[in-house]
């Protein structure tokens, strides 16, 4: 799990002016399962709740302000994210 203002900041593809370069998300770098951003007092404690269920981090995505990665866009549709 990431979080944090550079999680929150870097959750979508990026200019890096450093690299000069478009980035992709930082979920793809770091190889999390999921990310909270924003004010994450909530969600946190909303992920913890189900992990201790047993749930597992790819259902977590109806949680307001955690993000996955979908690798498929039939899995993002499922999920309800394509209309």
């Amino acid at each position: 799990m990431l979080g944090g203002v550079e999680a929150s900041l870097r959750r979508l593809a990026h200019y890096d002016y450093w690299d000069d370069t478009v980035r992709r998300s930082i979920l793809f770098d770091a190889k999390a399962d999921l990310l909270v951003y924003g004010q994450g007092e909530k969600a946190i404690l909303e992920v913890a709740a189900r992990l201790a269920s047993g749930v597992s981090c790819g259902e977590m995505d109806d949680i307001p302000g955690v993000a996955v990665i979908r690798r498929h866009w039939d899995q993002l549709a499922a999920a309800g994210g394509v209309r």
